[in-house]
This record gives C-alpha cells, sequence and structure tokens, in this order.
C-alpha cells in the first residue's frame, strides 16, 4: 500500500510539473502587456531592414501608450509570457505577434487594444473616462 501511494504521489507530481504556469493578474483595473519572443517575431519578416523598423516603432508606441495610461491612473503590468489568466480570462498571445495589449476593469470582460498609434479613445471607452472636449 505504501508503495502505491509513493508511485500515485511521484505521478502527481510529474503531471503538476509538466502543465506550464502562466501569470494570474488580479486588479480591480490595469492594463496587461504581453511580450512575446523577438526571435519567434523576426521569423515574421523577410526584409531585416522592416523588421528592425517594426521594433522601433513598436518600442515607442508602446512607450507612448504605457505613458499615456499611468497618466489616467492605469497600472500597467508587463510579463514575457505567450499567455496570462486575467482574472478567469485566459488571454494567448496572438501568433506572429511580438506583443499585446490587453485593457481589464473588474467586472468587464478583457479588451484587446487595436491601436497602438493613437490607443486614447479606446482606453478612454473602455475604462469610461469622460471624452475629451478640443477647441
Amino acid at each position: 500500500m505504501k508503495k502505491i501511494l509513493i508511485s500515485l504521489f511521484m505521478v502527481l507530481t510529474l503531471q503538476a510539473q509538466e502543465k506550464p504556469s502562466y501569470p494570474i493578474v488580479e486588479c480591480e483595473q490595469c492594463a496587461v502587456l504581453i511580450k512575446g519572443s523577438v526571435d519567434e517575431y523576426k521569423k515574421t519578416f523577410q526584409d531585416e531592414d522592416a523588421f528592425y523598423d517594426s521594433i522601433e516603432h513598436t518600442i515607442y508606441y508602446l512607450d507612448t501608450t504605457e505613458r499615456y495610461l499611468e497618466s489616467v491612473g492605469i497600472q500597467v503590468k508587463s510579463f514575457h509570457t505567450e499567455k496570462v489568466f486575467l482574472g478567469n480570462y485566459p488571454i494567448d498571445l496572438p501568433k506572429g505577434y511580438y506583443f499585446d495589449l490587453v485593457l481589464y476593469k473588474k467586472g468587464k470582460a478583457p479588451h484587446r487594444v487595436d491601436d497602438i498609434v493613437m490607443p486614447e479613445n479606446e482606453i478612454n471607452e473602455y475604462f469610461e473616462f469622460p471624452k475629451l472636449v478640443s477647441n
């Protein structure tokens, strides 16, 4: 009986180790930045100059977006992984993408940011911030 219990324990331990563990993000409202592998992203380009140009623009726009989010009080949580859980919602990094930015507010479904170049309206609408009035 003792040998059976030890064997069962070892099997369960091995099974638990085989399952990848992904970050679980808990927050009232936040933005989650999922960053993938640069090497995998590079494979999606045939032209090396286009790859470096894309990375340069991505870094600039992500930095600008993170600064905007922080200026309106939204914490940005960053992970180098292919998947995270926002509460009970699994969020996978789309294949061929270097990053994914997801907005989350408790009680609402997560929202992937579609426009990283000018995301302010998308962010304001998701978090229900008042619209800015332009002169």
